[in-house]
């Protein structure tokens, strides 16, 4: 990942973990999804809280209902590729039309879990399936504050 820098420590820690639909909590599910993963990951290394929306969650279909939400609540903000880091959310459109999540843990690479690789997966940004697909970066403020702090 030369281009990127280097791998976050932490995000190793979450490779192979079980893909599991609507997964919010690896104890209670048993794995988790796309979001279910981007919650853990925050809860565990940022000590951020991301609220499950399982009531509005119930169709990978709702993923915008549930952003306009999060974008509601300004918890996020748009973030340039230039200044992308480890911590921000990348979204991308799905094949089938839905939006799919994940962290960055650098500049170049990012974890998430889907149902095309079975556990959670590292990847690039810049691979041929995932770049035409990225909607965009957001970082959460709690991070954005933490960045302003040191």
């Amino acid at each position: 990942m030369s281009s990127g820098g280097r791998i976050e420590e932490w995000a190793s820690r979450y490779v192979g973990l079980l893909y599991v639909r609507h997964g919010r909590d690896i104890e209670r599910d048993g794995g988790l999804d796309c979001w279910g993963l981007t919650r853990f990951i925050f809860k565990e290394e940022f000590n951020i809280d991301l609220p499950a929306y399982d009531a509005l969650y119930t169709d990978e279909a709702e993923v915008d209902e549930v952003l306009q939400i999060a974008a509601g609540e300004n918890l996020y903000r748009p973030v340039q590729i230039e200044y992308v880091r480890a911590g921000d959310v990348v979204l991308f459109s799905s094949l089938r039309d839905v939006l799919h999540t994940a962290v960055m843990v650098n500049r170049a690479a990012f974890i998430h879990c889907n149902s095309h690789s079975t556990f959670s997966t590292i990847e690039r940004i810049d691979d041929k399936s995932w770049k035409p697909r990225i909607l965009g970066f957001w970082r959460h403020k709690h991070l954005e504050d933490r960045c302003h702090q040191n």
